[in-house]
């Protein structure tokens, strides 16, 4: 399995544990680092010629088809800014919001090559490797309230959030299938999206434990089949990418700044004064 991630993220926990003390303020910018489990689906089509000399003509059509799947583990990190719910509008407006917080988030994640089996003239083995970029909005969903009205104050729970995310970016995945006879591979850069849920757990004012689940759609990517002897194609190899992802990271806030209710209220008090 390949790891294009720099050794230094192994360091990030220590450097979040000194982090730990001190007030985070009503915004802050924050970093991640997270250990993900991803079992990874390949739904494969497409066909390969029984007439290399003749690649276009159906008659001589092999169906590749399959479904597979693998699981892997990836690592991946995150910037971003985390703001109050409430604070996301000036702060004399006195609109009753709910006390959640949103964070808006840039992360980078990589992971080690999957393989996979296809079904066609002669099986095809294949390997995947992928990377993203990816622009995510974060909800934390503090739990105290709605667990002291079902099992009472438990103090040990206060600091547990639900949290729910959605984004969108950029992935990289490469392809390389053969059947020994027959190979193929391709490198695309496309548009993916990825939507979850978990649970986050607050260490300190500026620590924070997650773990939960995300969906993690890589897009269909197609490519020729060919062989060494001749010079067209001998097929095509269609798939489709999905993976399901477990999660467990933390979160260390590492630099307080003002939120958007903050700059509007001082903007506003600017306008009145001139």
């Amino acid at each position: 399995m390949r790891l294009h991630l720099p050794r230094i993220a192994l360091a990030l926990p220590a450097l979040g544990a000194l982090l730990g003390a001190g007030p985070a303020a009503a915004a802050d910018l924050y970093f991640t680092g997270q250990f993900t489990v991803a079992g990874t689906t390949f739904d494969s089509g497409g066909y390969t010629t029984t007439q290399p000399g003749n690649p276009d003509d159906p008659t001589f059509h092999v169906a590749n088809s399959g479904d597979d799947s693998d699981s892997g583990w990836v690592l991946g990190g995150a910037f971003g800014y985390a703001v109050p719910f409430n604070e996301m509008v000036p702060l004399d407006w006195d609109w009753p919001l709910a006390d959640w917080t949103v964070r808006f988030e840039v992360e980078g994640k990589s992971g080690g090559d999957t393989e996979y089996l296809t079904k066609g003239l002669d099986p095809y083995i294949s390997t995947v490797f992928s990377w993203q970029l990816m622009n995510n909005v974060w909800f934390d969903i503090p739990l105290d309230t709605p667990l002291r009205w079902a099992v009472g104050r438990v103090p040990w729970l206060d600091p547990l959030t639900f949290q729910a995310t959605a984004g969108f970016g950029l992935s990289a995945t490469e392809i390389k299938t053969t059947n020994n006879v027959f190979r193929g591979t391709t490198l695309d850069y496309d548009f993916a999206w990825q939507a979850g849920f978990g649970l986050g757990y607050r260490l300190t004012d500026r620590v924070t434990l997650s773990t939960g689940y995300r969906y993690l759609d890589l897009g269909q990517h197609t490519f020729n089949l060919k062989s060494g002897g001749f010079p067209d194609p001998v097929g095509k190899m269609k798939v489709a990418l999905a993976s399901h992802e477990l999660n467990f990271g933390f979160r260390v806030a590492f630099y307080p700044v003002s939120s958007p209710g903050e700059w509007g209220l001082r903007s506003r008090k600017r306008f009145r004064r001139n």
